[in-house]
């Protein structure tokens, strides 16, 4: 069928008659019958009654409408948002970033971006960065902010900012005076965890982390699922989903985990118990 004739269809039949809806489709009421016509005769049946000067829908013509009215609003919606991207400065920019550059960092710069190019249409997504980039290369966002990944194949990468990390100490402690402070002296009192020789980190962490897969995985699935399912959720809600989901874990392999833990198993990054 053909869409005009639909339209043409759609507005009689909301308007009740033809000067109505000539009016509204800017056509002649002759275009706008000869039009009607031509789709009674393609669907094989009269579509309207005329009860004085108004167009009333027989049950056919209710069927038609009921089936071809949400086509013809979505073929519409389709249309203006179309003309509203061709319009001068109207443009998107689809965001990507992990959820806590969503929570910290993105509120700010959407403010900043809404006063500079206030018709922007601004899509911030959140994920994991290696999510996010196989989304960029899919072409479903344009911009990803995040810790740069060492594989960039086809991407181009820019440094916007570098992060520090502090530490924060009494006047009294040995570190406040700002002097360097070796692996060995983080590593005595808990800052880190292990040291290895220069250019071995990356072994090591790859190393650390593959131990770390074979745990266990509910618990770390569950925490995960819950941190992105409560991120906007009020604290009392937030707080019963998380418990929600996080009570058949304990069952499941927590208490026996604890009991391991107690014994002995696995203290002091023992990872072989």
């Amino acid at each position: 069928m053909d869409t005009r004739l639909l339209k043409m269809f759609r507005a009689v039949a909301e308007g009740g008659s033809l000067v109505k809806a000539a009016a509204q489709l800017h056509l002649t009421a002759s275009a706008l019958s000869h039009g009607l016509k031509g789709l009674e005769t393609e669907l094989g049946c009269r579509l309207f009654e005329r009860v004085g000067k108004k167009l009333l829908l027989n049950q056919a013509g209710e069927q038609l409408l009921a089936q071809v009215r949400p086509a013809l609003d979505a073929l519409d919606a389709a249309a203006e948002s179309v003309k509203r991207l061709s319009q001068w400065g109207q443009t998107r920019l689809r965001v990507g970033a992990p959820a806590s550059a969503c929570h910290h960092i993105i509120p700010g710069v959407i403010r900043e971006m809404k006063k500079t190019y206030p018709h922007l249409q601004m899509l911030v997504g959140s994920g994991d960065t290696p999510e996010l980039v196989e989304r960029l290369q899919d072409n479903e966002l344009d911009l990803v902010l995040g810790i740069a990944p060492q594989n960039l194949t086809g991407l181009e990468a820019r440094t916007i900012f570098r992060d520090e990390m502090m530490l924060v100490f009494a006047p009294s402690h040995p570190w406040a005076s700002g002097r360097p402070v070796t692996a060995d002296e983080a590593l005595a009192i808990g800052l880190a965890t292990q040291v290895v020789d220069d250019g071995q980190a990356l072994p090591a962490a790859q190393a650390l982390a593959a131990h770390i897969a074979a745990f266990p995985q509910a618990c770390m699935l569950a925490d995960r699922a819950s941190a992105y399912g409560q991120w906007d959720l009020p604290l009392a809600e937030a707080l019963q989903r998380e418990g929600a989901s996080g009570f058949p874990v304990i069952a499941a392999e927590a208490v026996a985990g604890a009991a391991r833990f107690a014994a002995g198993a696995g203290r002091h990054g023992r990872f072989g118990d």
